[in-house]
């Protein structure tokens, strides 16, 4: 396994952690009425959450291409 490849395993294993940090955190907020701010704000993570989804693709083809 090449540098390049071992930190491209890095950078994908912190992108699932943070997509799966962030979908939690707006399940949580979702099931409980009031947390620190509404549940409506969660919508504004969304856009996050998509692109956490992208960032793990594309650093996982990375890593399962072959040279």
């Amino acid at each position: 396994m090449n540098n390049e490849k071992f930190w491209h395993f890095w950078l994908t294993l912190g992108s699932l952690i943070s997509l799966t940090c962030c979908f939690l955190f707006i399940l949580f907020c979702a099931y409980k009425e009031q947390f620190m701010f509404k549940r409506e704000y969660c919508l504004l993570l969304i856009p996050e959450l998509i692109y956490f989804i992208f960032q793990f693709v594309i650093n996982y083809v990375k890593i399962t291409e072959n040279d």
